[in-house]
C-alpha cells in the first residue's frame, strides 16, 4: 500500500487505516482469529488510537473473532517483510525514479513471479483515529496503560468496553476496563451512555490535499529546472501545495532507536 507525501502522513492514522483495510477486504470469511505482528513504533502503531481501531474492526467484520497484535522484542525485529523491502530496493538501485506514480511499477517488478500486489491508497481512505479513544469514553483508561512495556493486546468481539494486555510474553492477559458501566443516577441525570463500538465512528483524516513545506518544493522544482526530474512529471510537483506549518522530519523511530523516556500517545 503506497501513497505520496499530499495523500496522506506516516502516523498512527495511516497505519491504523491500512490495517482495517487489509482485514476489511483481504482476509477470507473463515478467518475467525488474527495476529499482527508490529515493530514497536509508538507514534506508528503501538498505542492507544491503534488499539481503539482494532477494537471497532472486530466489532464490524461479522467473521472476526479475537483480534491479537504483538510487539516484537526492541533488538530483534527482523520479519520477513524485511525481505521485501530488500528486493524492492534492490531492483530501485538500477531505475531512474521521477515520481512516486513510478513506484507501484518498480515494487511489482521486485519479483517475476507472484509479482507484489499494489494498492495506490487515496487520501479518502485514511480515517481520524486520535479522536477515538474520546468518542468510545475510553480516553482516560488507555493513556493510564503503560505502553512501552506492552508486549500484546487482544480485543474480542462482544467485549466491547474492554481490552486485554500483557506487558510479558508468557504471563496470561490481564482486562483493563476502558469506561464504566452507566449507572441509574446517570441515566436520570441525562448522561449520554456508552458511543455505539462500530466504524460509523470513523470519518476522513484529510478533507483535502496535504501541503508540503516551502524549502521541500523549492527543492524539487530546482530538479525540475536542472533535468534530474524528467519534464513530463513537473506539473505535479509544480500543483504541491505549501505551507510554513510543515516541517521536514526524519520517519518515526522504531523504539531501539529512541531514548529512554516514554514518548506521549
Amino acid at each position: 500500500m503506497v501513497w505520496d507525501e499530499s495523500q496522506g502522513h506516516r502516523g498512527s492514522n495511516e497505519t491504523g487505516s491500512l490495517i482495517y483495510q487489509h482485514l476489511r477486504y483481504n482476509i477470507s470469511p473463515c478467518v475467525q482469529h488474527v495476529v499482527i505482528t508490529s515493530d514497536s513504533t509508538v507514534a506508528q502503531n503501538r498505542n492507544q488510537f491503534i488499539t481503539s481501531l482494532l477494537l471497532l474492526v472486530v466489532q464490524s467484520i461479522p467473521n472476526l473473532m479475537t483480534i491479537e497484535q504483538k510487539f516484537l522484542e526492541p533488538g530483534h525485529t527482523e520479519m520477513e517483510v524485511d525481505s521485501m523491502h530488500s528486493a524492492i530496493e534492490h531492483v530501485r538501485k538500477k531505475m531512474r525514479i521521477s515520481s512516486p506514480y513510478e513506484w507501484p511499477a518498480v515494487i511489482q517488478a521486485a519479483r517475476r513471479e507472484k509479482p507484489y500486489k499494489v494498492h495506490e491508497v487515496d487520501r479518502e481512505e485514511f480515517v481520524e483515529l486520535h479522536q477515538l479513544p474520546k468518542l468510545l469514553k475510553a480516553e482516560r483508561s488507555l493513556k493510564g496503560i503503560p505502553w512501552m512495556k506492552v508486549k500484546c493486546v487482544r480485543v474480542t468481539k462482544g467485549l466491547k468496553h474492554e481490552i486485554e494486555i500483557k506487558t510479558d510474553y508468557c504471563s496470561e492477559y490481564q482486562k483493563v476496563t476502558l469506561q464504566k458501566a452507566e449507572t441509574q443516577r446517570t441515566r436520570r441525570a441525562g448522561t449520554k451512555g456508552p458511543a455505539c463500538v462500530d466504524v460509523s465512528l470513523l470519518i476522513p483524516a484529510y478533507p483535502q490535499s496535504l501541503p508540503i513545506s516551502k524549502a521541500k518544493k523549492a527543492d524539487l522544482m530546482a530538479l525540475c529546472a536542472s533535468g534530474v526530474i524528467t519534464k513530463r512529471f513537473h506539473d505535479f510537483y509544480d500543483q504541491l501545495q505549501t505551507s510554513d506549518a510543515v516541517r521536514d522530519c526524519l520517519p518515526e523511530p522504531d523504539f531501539t532507536e529512541s531514548s529512554d523516556e516514554q514518548p506521549s500517545v
